[in-house]
């Protein structure tokens, strides 16, 4: 069994305790850590954007952005810039809290730069890598069929 980092087990943390109280718990959130994961990288004001993963949804991904408590009136969008700094996803924003991008079929790696806005001028960053498998894929799905048919 391998060990899980501090830094590993504080982003699990967070992401649990965030979708927790954006009343987002499903299914998807419950399996990610088996078809998807995702680190910060680098994170500018922690006071705007709070986290963002890459998650499972069926067979595609799915990049879920939350921000901190006031911050949605602070932010008027969020714009997904990919490791070549080409802009992905732009996502209007209102007075919500978490954000849904579909980034399409699994498999798909990378990382991304997401980036709020207001007023046209940056206010926070969040650099994520991500990999997500399908089940198929991951170490994870073959070690629990290895593990069930012992």
């Amino acid at each position: 069994m391998s060990s899980i980092s501090r830094r590993e087990l504080l982003s699990a943390g967070v992401a649990l305790a965030t979708t927790a109280v954006a009343g987002c718990a499903g299914a998807s959130s419950e399996s990610s850590s088996a078809d998807c994961e995702s680190s910060a990288v680098k994170h500018g004001d922690p006071d705007v954007i709070q986290s963002a993963m890459v998650v499972p949804e069926d067979d595609d991904a799915l990049l879920k952005i939350y921000l901190v408590g006031d911050a949605p009136k602070s932010v008027e969008r969020l714009r997904v810039f990919d490791s070549s700094g080409e802009l992905k996803h732009e996502i209007p924003t209102d007075d919500r809290r978490s954000y849904f991008q579909h980034l399409g079929p699994r498999p798909t790696h990378g990382q991304f730069r997401i980036v709020s806005y207001r007023n046209g001028a940056e206010t926070d960053e969040l650099v994520i890598d991500f990999n997500c498998w399908i089940e198929s894929d991951s170490g994870w799905a073959t070690e629990t069929t290895r593990t069930k048919s012992n």
